[in-house]
């Protein structure tokens, strides 16, 4: 899939680049028409899009399962606590205000 878009990405920049020197309108023997490239150029952003949907890292994959983040939640909360009560004033302790 990253290949995927990467080939898609550089074919929507090489016709990007190509229309900087045409006209979005061009004319042909039937008359005035939208220029081809334009239609393309849009699919492929569409695709590109797409797949970059697809390629995101959901929530559960870096932080795992909500029932097991609650489980270190509760563990962080716990050794936390056990420090705020330490009070020696060697280090000087974050304000959580937020």
């Amino acid at each position: 899939m990253l290949v995927e878009l990467s080939r898609n990405l550089f074919r929507t920049e090489r016709l990007s680049f190509q229309m900087l020197t045409e006209d979005e309108i061009i004319e042909t023997g039937q008359g005035l028409k939208a220029n081809p490239k334009s239609g393309l150029v849009d699919q492929l952003v569409k695709r590109a899009r797409l797949i970059m949907i697809y390629l995101q890292v959901h929530p559960e994959a870096t932080q795992g399962n909500a029932r097991d983040q609650v489980s270190q939640n509760l563990a962080h909360g716990k050794i936390v606590g056990q420090y705020e009560d330490d009070d020696d004033y060697l280090l000087a302790r974050p304000k959580l205000d937020g």
